[in-house]
């Protein structure tokens, strides 16, 4: 089963997810450079929140 509310593709800075799936060099391209900013972070995880299924699997 497929969740297609594409809420995650629109949260994604590097547009590394669409409906295609998720690009994971852009994603990786972003993770490095947010690695070596000042706060040390080492992926923006900005996909995963802000959307239906931030805290449970919304296909359960």
């Amino acid at each position: 089963m497929e969740v297609s509310c594409g809420a995650c593709i629109k949260r994604c800075p590097v547009n590394a997810i669409s409906e295609n799936g998720h690009d994971k060099v852009k994603c990786y391209k972003r993770a490095y450079v947010d690695a070596h900013n000042e706060f040390g972070v080492s992926q923006c995880s900005l996909c995963q929140t802000k959307v239906l299924c931030e805290f449970k699997n919304p296909i359960r």
